[in-house]
């Protein structure tokens, strides 16, 4: 393996983590894909609502407006008043109009010519034409106004203009103008979305709030909880381990109600297993063939390997034992078959006594002797070869015996006809 191969396995190995930490980054993941989900999702959802809401709330507030002019318009119409005095009741009615939290939310009248008939916050623009009046990116507004209600009868416009009292601040406003057509006016009034847009910071910001506490309080529940299991994961590794190298003499010690504790019990069940294993394996080393062992299952290849080898264990030692006694009957036989073999040889040596007196008969006697004797002498040699042969050592020297005591009586027989002659 090259160096930089070398280096790149050492980094991998750098960038492992335990247990403990992946759960945390788990934990960490959820709760920005949580913040991930308001932010990119919610949020945006909740300003268009929120945007949608207030465009609406504008739109029914010029709808009153409006129908405080008609309501001037149908007394003129009724001639309780004159078109002159039912347009001035219906500036003062509207120019009096406020809505919101401070009241500063207003209405404004004017015509489709682009000229001021009524604004309660500047009265010095009634009566004024406000063609050319701009806002600071060059759109002629109130011509906007004019256009819309030409084109729709009502309708929104977007703009910038004065926010407040403060002749300063320039913010982004919202319209929402409607047309009177009999006297050729319109009405309208109109939203900050800085104002939108602040209320939706004030809930982001609070979002991101709940979120940072909720994230601590889950990462800290995380980090606890996992510390709990890797715990018994390295308890159970540590048994583990030991049991890789023999050592069966452990406790597993895991509480726990979740799955490491299943898995504790089930590695005790292993521990007990192998402990009982090897206290039968030591009984067997020891001699003690009357262990038990019982397979737990079909499947218990150890357990049952370890009857199996009991089983031969015992049939080998009943063969042994049957060896045993039938060396011993061998060994008797061997020993009678001995005794047979002194007693040819005395009378051998008689009847080599009398060959020495016997004339043709005992040449031809004492030379089946002396070969009865060369194969006494081979049986012996066979009978100390070994063991192994005894049994059949045993009939050997028997036969031997039988013809050495046959050449023994034709000797004899031999002689004393030698002697009578």
């Amino acid at each position: 393996m090259s160096t930089e191969d070398g280096k790149l396995g050492e980094e991998k190995r750098g960038l492992k983590l335990n247990i403990q930490w992946k759960f945390v980054l788990v934990g960490m993941a959820v709760v920005a894909a949580f913040l991930g989900v308001i932010l990119g999702y919610i949020l945006p959802g909740v300003e268009d609502s929120l945007i949608a809401e207030k465009e609406n709330k504008t739109k029914e507030l010029t709808q009153s407006a409006w129908t405080l002019i008609n309501d001037a318009y149908q007394q003129q119409k009724a001639g309780t008043l004159t078109e002159e005095a039912a347009q001035s009741l219906a500036m003062k009615e509207v120019g009096a109009l406020r809505y919101g939290d401070d009241s500063s939310g207003y209405f404004w009248i004017s015509d489709l010519k682009a000229y001021m008939v009524m604004h309660p916050i500047k009265p010095e623009m009634n009566g004024q034409d406000q063609v050319n009046y701009k806002d600071p990116n060059g759109k002629a507004i109130f011509v906007e106004f004019a256009n819309t209600v030409k084109q729709k009868g009502e309708g929104f416009v977007m703009y910038m203009w004065q926010y407040g009292d403060d002749t300063k601040r320039i913010e982004q406003k919202t319209s929402y103008v409607k047309g009177f057509d009999t006297w050729g006016w319109l009405v309208g009034t109109g939203i900050y979305t800085v104002d939108v847009n602040e209320t939706i910071s004030a809930m982001r910001n609070q979002y991101m709030l709940i979120g940072a506490i909720l994230a601590i309080i889950c990462i800290c529940f995380v980090f606890i909880f996992s510390r709990m299991i890797a715990q018994n994961v390295k308890k159970a590794a540590l048994v583990a381990d030991k049991l890789a190298i023999g050592d069966t003499l452990q406790k597993v010690e895991i509480n726990a109600g979740d799955e490491t504790g299943q898995m504790g019990r089930s590695l005790g069940n292993v521990v007990k297993y192998l402990y009982d294993m090897s206290q039968a394996a030591d009984r067997i080393a020891q001699g003690d063939l009357t262990v038990t062992v019982e397979p737990k299952s079909e499947k218990d290849t150890l357990g049952n390997s370890f009857v199996k080898m009991i089983t031969n264990l015992r049939e080998l030692v009943r063969k042994v034992e049957d060896n045993a006694g039938n060396m011993a009957a061998a060994s008797s036989q061997l020993a009678t078959a001995s005794e047979q073999s002194g007693s040819a040889t005395d009378q051998i040596a008689n009847v080599s006594q009398q060959i020495a007196k016997g004339a043709e008969e005992q040449t031809k006697g004492i030379g089946e002797v002396n070969d009865a004797i060369g194969e006494l002498a081979k049986a012996i040699e066979q009978v100390n070869s070994g063991s192994t042969e005894q049994a059949k050592a045993v009939e050997q020297a028997t036969n031997i015996v039988q013809q050495v005591s046959s050449a023994a009586e034709h000797t004899a027989t031999s002689a004393q006809e030698a002697a009578n002659s």
